[in-house]
């Protein structure tokens, strides 16, 4: 039995319809903010042009999926594999969860590691690089070039900090 192809092929009108009325109330508040002008864009600008795309093209979407024959709901999901999607999602809530007691640099590369390896057949050592120069590129794009601050966690990676930022001429 050939493996059911989920997304690009098919469209289910409820769901269009959903997209449709959430993007129509997004919408809303946007203009409820006010958009402004281009110039002076206002606090609602953004959710606006989001809202306005989101509606557009679930209308699009809606129309052909009316005018197309489908397929039943269920066969539409028949074998696809859950597992991975499944895993990701989890992981990512415990990362959150995680977040501020183990600290940016730590979490970040245990959520790495993992997902590294849950994503293909790759050596440890592979996975262990790809991790931490992940993690290194994340807080050198978050805490030393944007200076967001980040949860440090248990180990205050301080001397590290300071000599890092020496090396790419940022002061902390």
């Amino acid at each position: 039995m050939p493996q059911a192809r989920v997304g690009a092929t098919e469209q289910h009108p409820i769901a269009c319809a959903v997209l449709l009325v959430l993007g129509l109330a997004i919408v809303a508040g946007g203009l409820h903010y006010g958009w402004g002008s281009l110039e002076n864009p206002g606090a609602g600008f953004v959710p606006l042009l989001a809202g306005a795309a989101m509606a557009g093209f679930s209308a699009i979407t809606l129309v052909q999926s009316l005018v197309k024959r489908r397929r039943p709901l269920g066969e539409l999901w028949a074998g696809a594999q859950w597992q991975r999607p499944l895993s990701a999602s989890v992981s990512l809530v415990l990362y959150s969860l995680l977040l501020r007691d183990l600290g940016f640099p730590i979490a970040t590369f245990i959520l790495a590691t993992y997902l590294y390896r849950m994503l293909g057949p790759s050596g440890w050592r592979q996975t262990l690089l790809a991790a931490a120069l992940t993690t290194l590129g994340f807080y050198l794009l978050f805490q030393v070039w944007l200076e967001v601050q980040l949860p440090r966690g248990p180990l205050a990676f301080a001397a590290a900090e300071r000599a890092l930022a020496g090396l790419i001429g940022v002061a902390c």
